[in-house]
């Protein structure tokens, strides 16, 4: 596998270097959207099994509330991931127009991720 330098040096035009790195940048925040709206199903998941736990003994409201909350927080992590990924499409299809190559953008993002492990 190529390193990230050695793929950027065969882009050459500066303009397309530049839009990839907005890509990589835009792939980071979609990776952490996503992760975020994971930890909020699990919490909301978790919030429920608690009220089902507590409602049996005590009918608390304040149960209730904390799972609104949840359920609030897991639609607004829904709605950034839904934003990121359009974000990241939206970048990746202008990489494209600009005369860059759809395999350049997969061989950065497989370096990238690679790198990560």
């Amino acid at each position: 596998m190529k390193s990230l330098n050695q793929l950027l040096e065969e882009v050459k035009a500066p303009m397309l270097v530049f839009a990839l790195g907005g890509i990589a940048v835009a792939h980071g925040d979609r990776a952490r959207a996503r992760g975020l709206l994971k930890d909020a199903v699990v919490e909301l998941a978790r919030a429920k099994e608690e009220r089902q736990r507590l409602l049996g003994y005590y009918g608390s409201d304040s149960e209730v509330s904390y799972v609104t909350t949840c359920d609030n927080a897991m639609t607004a992590r829904l709605l950034e991931k839904r934003s990121k990924e359009k974000h990241f499409k939206k970048l990746c299809h202008e990489y494209t127009e600009i005369g860059g190559k759809r395999e350049t953008i997969d061989e950065m993002i497989e370096i990238i991720t690679s790198g990560a492990n």
